[in-house]
């Protein structure tokens, strides 16, 4: 019996998905609703969210962080639109009791499609937002970190 090429394209596509999801549960990772909240003993608070067709991935970099730094990974993505006018410097801060308080460093990288930034604030109690603003036609995105 011969299966046709596009079943069997679908079988391993579902397959390689299997493997991720079972990969994800095995690491102890854990998700809540609303922004997606990933957390790991190792690598710190991950929030994501998909709006106007960027994700935009922060990670807290525990290992990076010390007394008086908080320092983050922020990752946008996208399949339409190019990210190179997106300004880390400017358009990302951090709220707290009405202040906003804009980061001591950018290291941006990636063009296009696809850009990553390791951006160091002040380091301040949390709870906290960080605010990415003016991306892809959404004025503001907020990303509440509690417990860090």
């Amino acid at each position: 019996m011969k299966i046709p090429k596009k079943y069997l394209i679908f079988g391993v596509i579902v397959l390689f998905l299997v493997i991720i999801g079972i990969n994800d549960i095995k690491s102890g990772k854990t998700v809540q609703s609303g922004n997606q909240v990933t957390q790991s003993e190792n690598t710190g608070q991950k929030l994501e969210s998909e709006e106007g067709n960027v994700t935009v991935s922060i990670k807290y970099l525990a290992g990076k962080s010390d007394g008086n730094t908080l320092v983050f990974e922020i990752t946008l993505d996208t399949h339409s639109e190019p990210l190179d006018s997106f300004d880390f410097t400017k358009e990302i801060t951090l709220e707290r009791n009405g202040k906003s308080i804009a980061p001591l460093s950018v290291n941006p990288a990636g063009s296009e499609h696809h850009r990553t930034a390791e951006i160091a604030f002040t380091k301040i109690e949390s709870p906290f937002t960080m605010v990415v603003a003016n991306l892809a036609g959404i004025n503001r995105r907020e990303f509440t970190f509690s417990n860090l």
